[in-house]
This record gives C-alpha cells, structure tokens and sequence, in this order.
C-alpha cells in the first residue's frame, strides 16, 4: 500500500487521475448489495474535491500531501482479481466542450434578442427561467391532421410558438441524419440534448 501511495505520488496528477476513478469505478465487478463501497468512494471523491477547492481557491498547498490517499481508499473498496479494461478519461472534456457550446447559445440568443425585450435579459435569467419553458413552448402537442382541424388551442399553441421564435431569432433548420431520416433542428441550440422534429 505504501508502494501505491509513492507511485501516485510521483504521477502528480491528481485531477486527470480520479478523473479516470470516477469514470470507471461503477464498471467493475464488486459484490456490494448494500452499496457500502459506493458510498465511501463518493465521500472520498468529495472530499478531494473540497480538499482541491480549498488548495485553488485559498492557495493552500499544505493538503496536497493528503490527495494520494483517495487513490489508494479506492484500491481497497474496488479491487478485483477481473481483468478490466480502462480508457482515458473524456467525460470531463465532453462536458467542457458542451458547456462551451452552450455558452456560445446563449450568447448568440442574447445578441439576436430584439432590443426592447434584450434589455431585461441576462445569460442567468435566460438559463434559469426562460429557457426551460420555452423549448416547452417550441414543441408543442399537436395532432398529425389538417390544420383545418385544429382545434383553437392548437391554433394559439402555434401562434405562441411563431412569436416566441421570431421574439429570440430561433429557427429550425433542416439537416439529414445518418439513417437518411430528414429532421428539423432548433438553430442556435439552446438545449442540453437535440431537440429535433421529423419532418412529415
């Protein structure tokens, strides 16, 4: 165990490291019906991260001798005789990347907001309280008939989505999938996931 320690030690890397811990741990092959181990693993992670925090933030550097450990708790509560097989961690540059990608959303929306309403609007106000409503409102329930036969809900549902589109300069965009299937999507994209309509 001492040996562990030193070579964790020497690798220096404590984030990229429990990076790859918290991806992979869930994937091994442990008896654990309780979920005991689990637990422990993520009041250790925890407690790297607030450990981590505290160095960053307050310039700390006295608990750095105390980041090893979590590596070698999760030696103890997870070894396994099975082979296993482990890649290099990408969650946290996938989820960097998406936060990136939303960022310039939201910013393009903001910008292309008409002034009278802009003006009241901030990258907060828009996440937290329109955003979530409004994709809500850009893809309501509509029958697959005749418009004609709509009924008067319908036909506000659909006035409502025209004015929230045009107020924040949304448009679909029609692109085709990898099955051939062609698909509207929402430009710019404003959600955590691909909001898409099939084209009839």
């Amino acid at each position: 165990r001492l040996e562990l320690i030193d070579l964790v030690s020497s690798i220096g890397s404590y984030d990229r490291l429990y990076d790859g811990l918290f991806e992979h741990y869930l994937t091994l092959h442990f008896h654990d019906p309780k979920l005991t181990s689990i637990n422990y693993a993520n009041q250790w992670l925890l407690f790297y991260d607030v450990m981590n925090k505290e160095m960053y933030t307050q310039q700390n550097y006295s608990f750095w001798r105390y980041a090893p450990y979590v590596a070698l708790v999760f030696n103890l509560l997870f070894v396994t005789h099975r082979p296993i097989q482990m890649r290099y961690p990408q969650k946290q540059l996938d989820v960097q990347n998406k936060l990136r990608t939303n960022t310039a959303a939201i910013e393009t929306m903001l910008n292309d907001i008409v002034p009278n309403i802009r003006q009241y609007l901030n990258k907060d106000i828009l996440v937290l309280d329109i955003l979530p409503h409004m994709l809500e409102i850009l893809q309501p329930r509509l029958r697959q008939t005749n418009i004609a036969l709509f009924t008067n809900k319908e036909l506000r549902d659909i006035q409502t989505l025209i004015d929230v589109m045009v107020t924040f300069s949304l448009s679909y965009i029609q692109q085709r999938t990898a099955t051939g299937e062609n698909v509207l999507v929402l430009e710019p994209y404003v959600s955590w996931k691909s909001y898409k309509r099939s084209i009839l």
